[in-house]
């Protein structure tokens, strides 16, 4: 069997990516897995990875001027206005407190992932920039 060295390895140098340890989490010893650093919270983007979480699950209903509750998440500026978001304190956040807890989406309604609800959470932690 060929090392896998070479590829990890430039994979890591191409990408920036982490080799994870995987002696004690995979069963199957041929498995490979590589967990690529997208640069720490300060590497979440409003526009490439909350603004399509916010379209795909909000916006259907929390959009224009008859958005329930008066919450428009169609765009950053709007969002922050609203004061739902606390920069730098997510777990003190209107809006991450009710998609954390399940309030929204409402019942019946697809949920957000565990990755999807820790990529919002790092951005508010981050500061909730707009970029």
């Amino acid at each position: 069997m060929r090392s896998l060295t070479p590829l990890f390895l430039g994979l890591w140098a191409v990408t920036g990516c982490q080799v994870i340890d995987t002696t004690e989490v995979i069963a199957d010893p041929t498995a490979i897995v590589v967990s690529f650093d997208t640069g720490g919270a300060d590497g979440v983007s409003f526009a490439m990875d909350i603004e399509p979480i916010f379209n795909h699950y909000c916006t259907g209903c929390h959009s224009g001027s008859g958005a329930p509750g008066g919450l428009d998440l169609t765009d950053y500026a709007t969002i922050m206005q609203l004061g739902v978001v606390t920069p730098e304190d997510s777990e003190g956040s209107l809006l991450y407190q009710f998609v954390s807890q399940g309030t929204m989406p409402p019942t019946g309604s697809v949920t957000l992932t565990d990755a999807e609800l820790a990529m919002i959470a790092a951005w508010i932690d981050a500061g909730a920039p707009d970029n």
